[in-house]
Order: C-alpha cells, then structure tokens, then sequence
C-alpha cells in the first residue's frame, strides 16, 4: 500500500513539473520596423530669363537709335523660358523586415518533446 501511494505521489510530482513552465526557448520571428530611405529623384526646374531684343521700329515707338545700315530701331523686352533637369535627394519611409530572437517559457514535458 505505501508503494502505491509513493508511486502516485511520484506520478503527481513529474505531471506538475512536467507541466510547469521552467525551461526558456528561443526562437526566432519576423519583425517589422520603419526605416528611412535616401534616393535620388530628377525634378525639372523652371528658368526664365529677360532679355532685351533688337527690333525695327515701327510708326508709335519711341525712337531708340539707328544701326549701323541707317535704319530706325528699338528695343523691346523678351522673355525666354527653359527648363533644366536636376537631381535632388529626397528621403522615405519605407517598411523593413528582421528576424529577432525571442525566448519564452515552455514546460519541460514539451521541451523534451520537442527535442526527439
């Protein structure tokens, strides 16, 4: 009768240890963070420019001048418009991905299971 009853309280004692969380695993897990990014975009850019242009003089324009043939001419203002390309660094948010190490407890019962 006492072996019976050792032989139960043995049985109870490697069922709750078997099952408590003692033993710390690691593992791995796949985490996501935000990270920034640098990155080279061609923007155009506007340019304008004035310039003064040498025409012939018509009937109500202000005399200005003569050139060297003897004709009347004036001035008159012109503007010119171009665009140019140019590179400029921008940045971004962008998602990213790392595997990170973990542990947790695990009951010993499972960690033996998991070893065979």
């Amino acid at each position: 009768m006492k072996k019976v009853e050792i032989g139960i309280i043995i049985v109870i004692i490697i069922i709750v240890v078997g099952f408590l969380p003692i033993v710390g695993v690691p593992y791995t897990e796949t985490v996501q963070y935000l990270d920034t990014e640098t990155y080279e975009d061609i923007v155009p850019v506007l340019y304008q420019a004035t310039h003064l242009e040498e025409v012939p003089a018509g009937p109500n324009d202000l005399e200005t001048g003569y050139d060297r043939h003897g004709n009347l001419f004036t001035f008159e203002e012109k503007t010119s418009t171009e665009y140019y390309y140019k590179a400029v660094e921008r940045e971004r948010v962008v998602i990213k991905e790392r595997l990170e190490t973990h542990y947790k407890k695990v009951p010993i019962f499972e960690y033996l299971l998991s070893r065979f």
